[in-house]
């Protein structure tokens, strides 16, 4: 974290998911994410977790208690830091598009796919829970 709003807009997020467990609303757990379809992934805002397990080092991710590392490309590493901005996923893919001068379905495909990685080690999570029954519904 690096500033109060941070800190704010992840604790918010992290009450809202407990708040809807203990409703008994059932969330898709993060390993999972990327089973679900494009149309609710671009919606996705990224937000780091509080408890900082993880720290960055130029372009490496590296964990303290795993005492593993992830090395992140210089695109990938220009997304990392989109995940510091309230940006959904569709926002930042539109991003590196222009920045980097790619197709979107590609941007897309790498910011996703550094969320799903980040996501199931536990460095990020969506902003807002996911309710299993509502995204089904929804299909």
């Amino acid at each position: 974290m690096h500033n109060r709003r941070d800190f704010f807009r992840q604790f918010i997020g992290q009450f809202l998911i407990l708040n809807d467990e203990v409703k008994g609303k059932q969330n898709i757990p993060l390993n999972r994410l990327h089973e679900l379809p494009n149309n609710i992934v671009e919606r996705i805002v990224p937000v780091f977790f509080t408890n900082e397990d993880w720290h960055k080092e130029g372009n490496c991710i590296r964990f303290q208690k795993q005492q593993k590392e992830l090395k992140l490309n210089a695109i990938e590493a220009a997304i990392f830091e989109l995940f510091n901005k309230p940006f959904s996923i569709k926002k930042m893919a539109a991003i590196i598009t222009q920045r980097h001068n790619m197709p979107y379905n590609k941007a897309f495909e790498m910011v996703s796919s550094l969320f799903f990685n980040l996501a199931k080690l536990r460095v990020c999570h969506p902003n807002e829970s996911l309710d299993i029954a509502k995204l089904l519904s929804s299909k």
